[in-house]
C-alpha cells in the first residue's frame, strides 16, 4: 500500500474519529498535491454528514505547504466565494479534509449554449474578490516584478532550449528580454487587486447554487487587475472567438468602472492591458507545460501548448511594439512544426 495512503487513513481514523468507507483518486494538479474522494461510515467530526462525500488533499509536507491554503480558504470563505470548507486539517502530515464540490468541472460543462451564463458567474467571482479591503490583504504577497519576470523567463528555459532544442541567436534572445521587459513596463501600470493566479475552467466547479465553487487558490496574490480575467477567456484548455472575448472583456470594464476602480481609463487602455497580460501568463504557461513534461513526467500538459502559442502570436501581432516577439515566436513555431516537437 501506499505509504502516504495509509497515514492518511490512520489521521482519519486516529484524529479526526472518521472510519473509512470509501476512498478512491479524485484529481491531481500540476503540484505534488493530490486528492481523494471519501465517505464515512461514521465520523466524530459534527460538521461531517455521512450521507455526503468529502475530499481529502494529500499534500506531502517536504514539497507542499498547506498553510497557503489554509489562509487562503479563510479568505475567501470570508469574501462569500465558493470555496471547499475545511473540517480538520494537520499541517504537520500534510492532510486537509475538505468539502466536495463536485466532479463536474467548467471546461466539462460549457458549451456556446451556457457559455455566456457561467462566465457571467464566474466574473462576478472575481469582482468579489477584487472588492477585498486592504485590511483583508494584508498578510496576501505581492505579484512582485521580480516574480512576473521569472515566470516568464521558463518559457526560454523549459520551452526553447529544453523542449524544441531550438538554437537561438543572441538577436533573438534580445528580442525576447526585450518584450519582456516591455511587457513588465505595461502590467505594473495596472490597479492592484486580489488574482487568485489560476483562474480557469480546470479550477472552476459547475454548482447549482453559488456558482462557481473555486479550487486552486492557494498562490493568490496582490496583482494586476486583469490577471486572472485573461487566465479565465483566454484559457490554455478552451477557446472562444475573439469578438466574444473582447465583449466579455467590455462586460468585465463596465463593472469596474461603476466600481470607481478605473476611474479615468478607457476601454482601449484596460483591453490593452489584458492583451499585454496575457503574453506574461502564456510565456509563463508554456514553460511551465514543457517543464511538467520534463521534470515531472506529465506529458499531457505538452497538448496544451499549441493552443497557449496561437494567443501569443495572434497578440503580439497586434501590436507594432511587439512585431519584433512576433516574428521570433513565428519560427519558433515553424521549427516546432517541422520538427514534431
Amino acid at each position: 500500500m501506499d505509504e502516504r495512503i495509509k497515514q492518511l487513513e490512520d489521521w482519519l481514523d486516529k484524529q479526526c474519529g472518521c472510519a473509512l468507507m470509501e476512498l478512491k483518486p479524485a484529481s491531481s494538479d500540476a503540484s505534488f498535491r493530490r486528492y481523494f474522494r471519501v465517505k464515512f461510515s461514521h465520523c466524530g467530526i459534527s460538521t461531517i454528514d455521512i450521507n455526503q462525500s468529502y475530499i481529502v488533499m494529500d499534500a506531502p509536507p517536504d514539497k507542499e505547504d498547506t498553510a497557503p491554503f489554509i489562509q487562503i480558504t479563510r479568505l475567501f470563505e470570508s469574501l462569500q466565494i465558493n470555496v471547499p470548507h475545511i473540517h480538520a486539517y494537520s499541517q504537520t502530515l500534510g492532510f486537509i479534509l475538505l468539502s466536495d464540490l463536485g466532479s463536474t468541472s467548467y471546461l466539462q460543462k460549457l458549451n456556446e449554449d451556457n457559455a455566456e451564463h457561467l462566465y457571467h458567474d464566474a466574473f462576478q467571482v472575481l469582482h468579489m474578490l477584487q472588492q477585498a479591503s486592504p485590511k483583508q490583504l494584508r498578510e496576501i504577497p505581492l505579484y512582485s516584478p521580480e516574480k512576473l519576470s521569472l515566470e516568464m523567463s521558463l518559457f526560454e528555459e523549459w520551452f526553447i532550449h529544453k523542449h524544441l532544442a531550438y538554437p537561438a541567436s543572441a538577436s533573438q534572445l534580445t528580442t525576447l528580454y526585450d518584450a519582456q521587459s516591455a511587457i513588465l513596463n505595461i502590467v505594473k501600470q495596472q490597479p492592484q487587486v486580489l488574482v487568485h493566479r489560476d483562474f480557469h475552467s480546470r479550477n472552476l466547479m459547475y454548482s447549482q447554487d453559488n456558482n462557481p465553487g473555486v479550487i486552486d487558490y492557494q498562490d493568490a496574490v496582490i496583482g494586476p487587475c486583469t490577471y486572472d480575467l485573461v487566465s479565465l477567456i483566454r484559457d490554455s484548455y478552451i477557446s472562444w472567438p475573439e469578438t466574444t472575448v473582447k465583449q466579455w472583456c467590455n462586460d468585465f470594464y463596465q463593472v469596474m468602472q461603476e466600481t470607481g476602480q478605473l476611474s479615468g481609463t478607457r476601454f482601449n487602455t484596460f483591453y490593452y492591458w489584458f492583451d499585454v497580460m496575457g503574453m506574461q501568463r502564456q510565456l509563463k504557461v508554456v514553460g511551465i507545460f514543457s517543464r511538467l513534461y520534463y521534470r515531472d513526467g506529465k506529458e499531457n500538459y505538452l497538448h496544451d501548448i499549441p493552443q497557449t502559442m496561437h494567443y501569443l502570436v495572434q497578440t503580439s501581432a497586434r501590436y507594432p511594439e511587439f512585431k519584433g516577439l512576433y516574428t521570433f515566436l513565428c519560427q519558433l513555431q515553424h521549427y516546432a512544426g517541422t520538427n514534431n516537437a
